[in-house]
């Protein structure tokens, strides 16, 4: 359990972004903003999404612990597959959800 609340301190800001846009889209509050605003709240929740996805898919699929440091030469190729999740995940989520 406490392995699960570690993974949640990490990610807990994109859990209630999510939350809270999804909300927003689900109680009907979305038609009333102008279209702007609409298009900015729909892919802010596609990437807020995108995010949690590419962090669940890295520790499904890479479950090793990854160095966040700042020294490339020296990191492996979890840190490799990871970084390319969180960039390409979201991404995909922002262009076509």
């Amino acid at each position: 359990m406490s392995k699960f609340l570690d993974n949640l301190k990490r990610v807990w800001v994109e859990t209630v972004v999510s939350i809270v846009l999804v909300a927003v889209l689900f109680m009907g509050l979305y038609s009333f903003l102008p279209n702007p605003l609409q298009l900015l709240v729909l892919k802010a929740t596609y990437i807020s999404v995108g995010i949690l996805h590419a962090h669940l898919i890295g520790k499904l699929i890479i479950p090793t612990k990854v160095e966040w440091g700042f020294k490339i030469h020296n990191q492996s190729g979890a840190f490799c597959v990871r970084l390319a999740l969180y960039v390409i995940v979201p991404l995909c989520y922002a262009m076509g959800a």
